[in-house]
């Protein structure tokens, strides 16, 4: 069995952090400066400062397991992506053969709609359609990366992954010969 990390850009993990964080910046600032009402209570303000401090702890716990989990696994009978919340299983029985191909920006990906996943930043993790309607798992959080097309019978037709020249060779050593 080999693990191995996949690349994560500390500038996209940054931007994505700013997405999730800016609402509830403004929320802040927007909360001090109004008024209190009629018949407001101390309580009243605590309650809410803790609710939106709740709020930004569990953002901030999700920004950093999506931080954290980033690897894939390959084994004799499976090859298996951990990608933030998203997790990809292709078994070694159901792929014929595998072809990779280097990509260095997302027009060469051919994505359609993100039907299960985040897409910001150029960060790319979960499912997306295809341009042909197939179904594609990115993890992507890096550039260049590579684009795995599966033959056989396996569900996922194309991955797309942020993986090292090393990694892509072991990858494309796993697969069944054609």
């Amino acid at each position: 069995m080999t693990k191995a990390e996949l690349p994560v850009s500390r500038r996209q993990l940054g931007w994505l952090a700013l997405m999730l964080l800016a609402p509830i910046l403004l929320v802040s600032v927007a909360v001090i400066q109004v008024p209190p009402k009629p018949g407001h209570t101390a309580m009243d303000t605590l309650l809410g400062w803790s609710v939106l401090g709740a709020v930004t702890l569990v953002l901030l716990t999700m920004l950093v397991m999506m931080a954290r989990r980033h690897a894939i696994v390959i084994d004799d009978n499976a090859l298996v992506v951990h990608h933030s919340f998203y997790t990809l299983r292709l078994r070694r029985a159901d792929v014929g053969a595998l072809h990779l191909r280097r990509v260095t920006s997302r027009n060469e990906l051919g994505l359609g709609l993100r039907t299960n996943g985040i897409a910001a930043c150029g960060y790319y993790s979960g499912w997306f359609s295809g341009q042909r309607g197939e179904r594609v798992f990115c993890a992507v959080s890096t550039w260049p990366a590579y684009l795995v097309t599966v033959e056989g019978n396996a569900r996922c037709r194309r991955l797309v992954l942020s993986m090292s020249a090393e990694v892509a060779r072991r990858v494309a050593r796993w697969a069944p010969p054609a």
